[in-house]
């Protein structure tokens, strides 16, 4: 599993590839990301796509494990009004998990 930080850091390597991460899931309104405790944060797409809408919704504010094709947009942008440098895509894993483990993000 890599931190966001660490994700964020470094992308170019990892950009096209299917990784592994954690964060804390915030979704609202034209907001679907992960965020480490340093407020870094990488925007998902379509996370429902390896759960349901009920668990996406249930997951908002809490520690998720997220697993997907990492996309470098550093240049472009991507999310709402283009505001995050990185997607996860096709997600294949979205988990929460437990909230004891909050610190290692």
């Amino acid at each position: 599993m890599i931190k966001i930080n660490e994700i964020l850091s470094s992308p170019v390597p990892l950009d096209g590839k299917t990784i592994e991460t954690k964060g804390i899931f915030k979704y609202g309104k034209e907001l679907c990301a992960i965020y480490d405790n340093d407020g870094n944060s990488i925007w998902l797409v379509n996370p429902a796509s390896a759960s349901n809408s009920k668990t996406i919704k249930s997951a908002n504010g809490k520690l998720v494990k997220v697993s997907g094709i990492f996309i470098n947009k550093s240049k472009v942008g991507t999310g709402h009004f283009n505001q995050w440098s990185a997607e996860l895509r096709n997600i294949e894993v979205f988990q929460i998990i437990n909230r004891e483990h909050s610190d290692t993000l």
